[in-house]
């Protein structure tokens, strides 16, 4: 029987900044025929009915990879786990060890993994408890596509989602375990996806059943040393993968200054960076604290300072690129990215620690136990957006509805507000950055994402925690020194508005002007009325003669804007020689579905 040939080609990649980290890789039944073609110089391994690409790391003297091979399989892995201790750029020999030896159950990392069996003939796809470790994957006839970015997964002929825009619009940050994409979806968070040798795939939760149906406990002094001893072994665990030298981007906020402390108690020796940007009322928060807590305590830090606004809308571009659409915040982290050691540096990301010490939702009726389903919906598909989802891309509200509520019912019904917020703003929106932009040979670690600290935050009621900082709180009660120093939660009175504050507004209508520019270059007329309302067009046309036009209507208009880039920038990472998905479609059922956690009703069937 004759080949079936495809083609892998690598996206367009960034103009202004490093190489793109990233593994992406095919799999198909055995018995069947493929021969995949690559771009030259990509390295890869590859089996008898599968084929990985990925990164090369440029810091090491080994230019270690992110997949690996030996006669039991393929392994490709990005991220960490802590037990045993391995990231993705240690030696293949660990790596492969550590996922067909003695594989962690539960692993305790952040991370996304790819394992293909030559022996079971089967393609297993893994990520972390909060699904922070970003992998995507889509049927293709009767192969699967698998990839660290939703870039690298595209086909020709794909199609934006609308259901999935809609609710990245209105929620505020991408929502279920859809892309933006049509056909390609996210693996759940704490879930591992099947394909086996024969038969349908499967989705499979393996969240212990304390984790996902914790005791509540008071917010008492008891609580408080529980957390902290957890945080304590979580940057202990961190800090032991091995030939990584700790960076830590410090603010002015708490989840920083709380690794900042633990790395000090423990020893290690590190740099911390902090990039001078203007807050929102335009004071200098996090260089003067950052700063002066370096003074107090005998630190190395640097100060970086952002670009001009041309080469800022220039990075912001590369940014657009790399997201893919899926966040847009952190637009000022590019900078940072290209300041990063020539070393491979631990990158201590404080994500998700002021979720857990403060809850997402920081309203009472969406944080109580009993929250419905209803509730959540409707607070992220509020009505305020209804008159732009009148042109004729957007599907209906009932449509969005429809499948946010599905996905919602998927989730654990104990703390059903903090897990959704866990699991949509902070995975999807704020971890963006750190899975996207950081350049290959570095390794980005979540101490507040370690297994026994998410377990022991979500014991704490979170209704305590609205009414105050359990952050704020252990840095008072365990380390009154560095809480004495002012932060972005204790601003001094009397602060004054920085003369930096100018230099934000003009980096942001650069930033926004690019944008715009990029849309107008290769948008038609007749595209901007499907998806823009005849007011809303008038008010897009506005904001191009008048920036506080542009400013007030940016809540939709940017995000709108960014769509347009994704759908225009959009290129296919896969084709086949004669236009067909490889072989007959029979999988495109159940790997679909959503991934039901144990005490969920199981939509993936």
């Amino acid at each position: 029987m004759s080949a079936q040939a495809v083609r892998f080609e690598l996206p367009p990649g960034p103009a202004g900044c490093g190489p793109e980290e990233f593994f992406a890789g095919i799999w198909w039944p055995k018995g069947e025929t493929i021969a995949v073609e690559l771009p030259a110089g990509v390295p890869s391994v590859a089996g008898s009915n599968w084929v990985l690409a990925g990164s090369r790391s440029p810091l090491s003297a080994e230019k270690r990879l992110l997949v690996h091979r030996d006669d039991r399989g393929g392994i490709a892995f990005r991220g960490y786990i802590v037990e045993p201790a391995v990231h993705g750029w240690c030696d293949s020999g660990d790596v492969l060890a550590a996922w067909w030896d003695r594989p962690p159950d539960p692993p305790n990392g952040t991370f996304s993994v790819a394992r293909l069996d030559d022996r079971a003939g089967e393609l297993e796809l893994v990520v972390d408890t909060l699904g922070i470790g970003s992998l995507f994957y889509r049927i293709w006839g009767r192969a699967v596509l698998f990839a660290t970015s939703p870039r690298y997964a595209r086909l020709p002929g794909d199609a934006l989602d609308g259901v999935a825009w809609r609710l990245r619009v209105s929620g505020g940050s991408v929502m279920c375990d859809d892309s933006l994409v049509g056909g390609i979806r996210r693996v759940p968070a704490g879930s591992r996806v099947r394909f086996p040798a024969e038969g349908p795939p499967r989705i499979e939760c393996y969240l212990p059943g304390d984790l996902l149906r914790p005791v509540i406990r008071p917010a008492d002094r008891g609580a408080l040393e529980r957390l902290e001893a957890a945080f304590a072994r979580a940057m202990r665990r961190c800090c032991a993968l091995p030939g990584l030298r700790p960076v830590l981007p410090l603010s002015a906020g708490h989840d920083s200054r709380r690794i900042l402390v633990a790395l000090l108690d423990l020893g290690v020796p590190f740099e911390a960076v902090t990039m001078r940007i203007p807050d929102k009322r335009g004071l200098d928060l996090d260089a003067r604290y950052a700063a002066e807590l370096s003074a107090r305590f005998g630190f190395p830090h640097r100060v970086l300072d952002l670009p001009t606004p041309e080469r800022y809308a220039a990075l912001d571009r590369d940014r657009r690129l790399l997201m893919h659409g899926e966040s847009t915040h952190h637009a000022w982290i590019m900078p940072l990215c290209s300041n990063l050691p020539s070393h491979p540096g631990l990158i201590l990301d404080g994500l998700a620690g002021d979720v857990l010490a403060e809850t997402g939702y920081l309203r009472p009726s969406l944080v109580r136990p009993d929250v419905s389903e209803k509730e959540l919906c409707d607070h992220l598909t509020v009505r305020a957006f209804e008159p732009l989802f009148r042109a004729p891309f957007w599907p209906t509200r009932e449509k969005a509805r429809a499948r946010l509520l599905e996905w919602i019912r998927t989730l654990p019904r104990v703390l059903l507000g903090e897990w959704l917020f866990l699991l949509t703003r902070t995975r999807r929106e704020i971890g963006a950055w750190s899975q996207r932009l950081v350049p290959p040979g570095h390794v980005v670690a979540y101490p507040y994402a370690d297994l026994d600290y998410v377990r022991t935050a979500l014991e704490i009621d979170p209704m305590a925690k609205l009414r105050q900082s359990l952050q704020g709180r252990c840095l008072a009660a365990f380390h009154p020194e560095f809480e004495a120093i002012p932060s972005n939660h204790r601003v001094p009175a009397g602060a004054r508005r920085s003369s930096l504050a100018r230099g934000r507004i003009l980096r942001e209508k650069a930033r926004v002007r690019t944008l715009d520019s990029d849309v107008s270059a290769h948008t038609l007329p007749e595209r901007l009325r499907d998806v823009m309302p005849g007011r809303h067009r008038l008010l897009h046309k506005a904001a191009r003669l008048s920036a506080p036009v542009a400013s007030r209507i940016a809540w939709w208009r940017n995000l709108v804007l960014e769509m347009l880039v994704v759908e225009q920038a959009a290129q296919p990472a896969w084709r086949s020689a004669d236009g067909a998905a490889p072989g007959a479609n029979v999988r495109s059922g159940a790997a679909a579905g959503r991934a039901a956690y144990p005490g969920s009703p199981d939509l993936s069937a």
